[in-house]
């Protein structure tokens, strides 16, 4: 996938700003287009073995803080 800018969209999130640049990811932060929510999005390198990404992204959503 090619790097998306600002004011992109990554599925159905717009790309407000990039914060983090890697050499295995980027993470930017978007607004979602019709659900009032935002969220980071990690786009991965083609070089990265998906298994610990697919982990890491189970534990976030298993995590209900209120924090």
């Amino acid at each position: 996938m090619a790097r998306a800018t600002v004011f992109q969209r990554i599925g159905e999130y717009r790309i407000e700003r990039v914060l983090v640049r890697s050499s295995t990811y980027l993470e930017y932060e978007g607004e979602h287009l019709v659900l009032p929510r935002r969220a980071l999005l990690k786009v991965m390198a083609g070089n990265v073995a998906p298994l610990p990404v697919l982990r890491e992204a189970c534990i976030l959503e298993a995590l209900h803080h209120p924090g």
